[in-house]
């Protein structure tokens, strides 16, 4: 149930005002790989839809292989989310660490996440992500620390003049490019 309910939950996302005032019906995420500063492969990472209020009503997730990684559907009665179903068929529970508890802890700054504490179940901390924002409140960069406090990877977001995001690119801890997804919008 965390997992549902937490890939529901998107943090750095578009707001709903954005999408709607826009008139976004979908959000397409092309992941880039890199190895050694040369792309390695690209493919249609996410799909997201959105109804005219500007809700998300379909995330669907997809492996490299074009199969679907995992599929949410969300229902809305005016602006309130009444239901979410989500479909599974490649999803591994690896992807807990091995873990079958997780929680998280934010730490916000004007209604902004600024800090995510993710911990075990004695509330050890097992990694912990800064987050730092532009002016807008849009997110610029993310630090990610191993339980030790060591720099795992820093992730930065670029946006286009409407505050959209169009580029999102994750380096390892010497700095080195790992992956980059594009953002296209269709109206």
């Amino acid at each position: 149930m965390l997992f549902l309910l937490s890939s529901g939950f998107h943090l750095n996302s578009q707001s709903n005002k954005d999408i709607r005032r826009l008139g976004i019906r979908e959000v397409k995420e092309v992941k880039v790989n890199y190895k050694k500063g040369s792309e390695k492969n690209r493919y249609l990472k996410e799909i997201r839809q959105y109804d005219k209020r500007g809700h998300l009503i379909l995330e669907e997730h997809f492996l490299p292989d074009s199969s679907t990684e995992w599929k949410e559907t969300f229902y809305y009665i005016k602006d309130l989310m009444i239901g979410e179903v989500g479909e599974y068929p490649n999803v591994t529970m690896d992807e807990n660490k091995g873990e079958k508890y997780k929680r998280y802890n934010y730490n916000y700054s004007k209604n902004e996440v600024i800090e995510e504490l993710e911990l075990d179940a004695s509330g050890n901390v097992i990694e912990k992500t800064i987050i730092n924002r532009n002016r807008f409140g849009d997110k610029t960069e993310e630090l990610e620390f191993d339980r030790d406090g060591n720099l795992k990877k820093r992730t930065t977001y670029e946006y286009n003049k409407f505050g959209l995001k169009t580029r999102k690119a994750e380096f390892n801890s010497d700095g080195e490019l790992k992956e980059e997804v594009l953002y296209y919008y269709s109206y």
